[in-house]
C-alpha cells in the first residue's frame, strides 16, 4: 500500500524538524495549511516575530491616543505672508507631543520596513468572517501590501470555473492568497494548482491561524509552554484539532473535554499522541478542569452543521459550559479563552468571559499579530532576511521570553 499524502507530509515536516528556520525559507513556495507545516522552531520564530509587531502597535495606538488633533472649525487656514516664522521661544511643547514624536521616530526605525511592499494579498472568503477577514486584512496593509478581498459568487468560481484554474490564474496576478472554506480537501486542491503561498483561514478541519495566536496567549500570560495544563471544553472540531497540533509541537499538555461521539479528528490525534504523550480526551468536564492553567472553549455548533445536528450538540454539549463551577476547579490562577463569536449563556457564560481570569480579547487581537508574522515568513523576498523588517533568528535580544515580559507589563496595565 502507497504512503497517503498525510504520510509524505509527516515524512516531510520529521526531515525539517531540527534544521534552522533560515534554511526552510529558502525559494520553494511555503504553504501554511496545517499546524503541521511547521516545525517547533518555525512557530517559535513566528511568536517572537508576533511579539515584535504587537509592540509596535502598542506604541502606534500610544501616540495616537497621547495627542487628538483639535476639531476642525470649518475655516479656512489664513494665507501666508510671506513672512519667516518666529524663532523658537525656548518653550517646550506639552509631554504629549513629545511622546508622539519618540513614538514616532522609535517606529520609523523599528522592524516597520513594511517586508511585503509592493505585493497583493487575495482573500477567498467562502464562509462569513469578522476577526479573520479584519485582522487578514489590516494585517496586510501594514506589511505594505494590498489585500483583495474576493467572494466566489462574484467571480468566476460562482459559475463553476475550476479551483486548479482559479489557482493558475491567482498565482500570475497574486503573491500570496488566504482561503476560508468548508472542506479541507478544497485547499489542498488550490495549493497543489497555486505558485504562490496558500494560508489557511480556517476550513471544516483545520484553524492554524487561530491555534498561533492561542499559543502567543497563552505564553503571554504562562510564560513556557512545557508544563502548562490547557483544557478545551466543547466539541472537537477545527478548533480543537489545530489545538491538538500545536499543543504537541510546543510541548502544552491538553486534555480536551467533550462528550462521547464529539471527539477531534482521530488522525490528527494519533499523529499528535506519536509527537506528545501530553494529550489525552476525556468525557469529564469537571475532572479535566481539575488544576487546569487554561479553559478554553468555542461554539457548539459551526458553521455548516445542519439543523439536525445543531440540535443534537447542544443537547450533548450542556455539561459542556465554562462558568463560575468549572473555574473553581482550574487553578486559581487559570485564564480563559474563546475562539469568537462566543454565543454567551450557552457555552460560557458572561461572568466568566467578562470576568478577571479572561484573556478572550487579547487572544482576538493576537490574530492579527500571528498572522503577521506567518506572511512575512512565507511571502516576504528572501533576501530581506535578517535585515530591516525581519529580526535575525536566534539573536538573544529577540527572545520569546523577553517579548512575553514586555507583554506581561502591557496586561497589567502599562497600555
Amino acid at each position: 500500500m502507497g504512503k497517503t499524502s498525510m504520510d509524505k507530509k509527516n515524512v516531510k515536516n520529521k526531515d525539517v524538524k531540527d534544521k534552522n528556520v533560515k534554511n526552510n525559507l529558502n525559494n520553494e513556495k511555503r504553504d501554511f495549511l496545517t499546524v503541521r507545516d511547521l516545525t517547533a522552531e518555525e512557530l517559535e520564530h513566528i511568536l517572537k516575530r508576533a511579539a515584535v509587531f504587537k509592540r509596535e502597535c502598542d506604541s502606534l495606538r500610544q501616540c495616537v491616543v497621547g495627542v487628538r488633533p483639535p476639531a476642525s472649525t470649518g475655516m479656512r487656514p489664513p494665507a501666508s505672508t510671506g513672512m519667516r516664522p518666529p524663532a523658537s521661544t525656548g518653550v517646550r511643547p506639552p509631554a504629549s507631543m513629545g511622546m508622539r514624536a519618540s513614538a514616532l521616530t522609535g517606529m520609523q526605525a523599528s522592524a516597520s520596513v513594511r517586508p511585503l511592499a509592493g505585493m497583493s494579498v487575495g482573500l477567498i472568503f467562502f464562509k462569513a468572517s469578522t476577526r479573520t477577514r479584519i485582522s487578514f486584512e489590516v494585517g496586510v496593509h501594514q506589511l505594505g501590501a494590498q489585500p483583495i478581498y474576493i467572494k466566489p459568487e462574484d467571480s468566476q468560481m460562482g459559475r463553476g470555473e475550476s479551483i486548479a484554474d482559479t489557482a493558475r490564474v491567482f498565482s500570475r496576478y497574486l503573491h500570496g492568497v488566504v482561503i476560508r472554506t468548508f472542506e479541507h480537501s478544497l485547499i489542498e486542491e488550490f495549493a497543489r494548482h497555486a505558485s504562490i503561498p496558500v494560508i489557511n483561514g480556517l476550513t471544516d478541519t483545520h484553524h492554524p491561524c487561530q491555534a498561533l495566536a492561542d499559543a502567543m496567549t497563552i505564553f503571554e500570560r504562562k510564560g513556557a509552554f512545557k508544563g502548562v495544563k490547557v483544557v478545551y471544553v466543547g466539541d472537537g472540531n477545527n478548533v480543537a484539532n489545530s489545538l491538538i497540533e500545536i499543543s504537541a509541537r510546543l510541548g502544552m499538555d491538553l486534555t480536551v473535554a467533550c462528550p462521547k461521539g464529539y471527539e477531534p479528528d482521530e488522525g490528527i490525534l494519533k499523529a499528535a499522541k506519536k509527537e506528545h504523550k501530553g494529550i489525552r480526551i476525556m468525557n469529564d468536564p469537571v475532572k479535566a478542569a481539575k488544576g487546569a492553567d487554561v479553559l478554553y472553549t468555542d461554539v457548539w455548533v459551526s458553521m455548516g452543521d445542519n439543523k439536525v445536528n445543531a440540535a443534537r450538540k447542544k443537547q450533548a454539549l450542556k455539561k459542556f459550559q465554562i462558568n463560575d463551577k468549572l473555574l473553581e476547579a482550574a487553578a486559581p490562577d487559570a485564564i480563559v479563552l474563546h475562539c469568537l463569536p462566543a454565543h454567551r449563556g450557552r457555552e460560557i457564560t458572561d461572568e466568566v468571559m467578562d470576568g478577571p481570569q479572561s484573556a478572550v480579547f487579547d487572544q482576538a487581537e493576537n490574530r492579527l499579530h500571528t498572522q503577521k508574522a506567518v506572511m512575512e515568513m512565507i511571502m516576504a523576498p528572501h533576501d530581506i532576511i535578517g535585515a530591516g523588517g525581519r529580526t535575525p533568528i536566534g539573536e538573544a535580544d529577540a527572545s520569546i521570553s523577553e517579548e512575553a515580559a514586555a507583554s506581561k507589563d502591557r496586561i497589567r496595565g502599562d497600555f
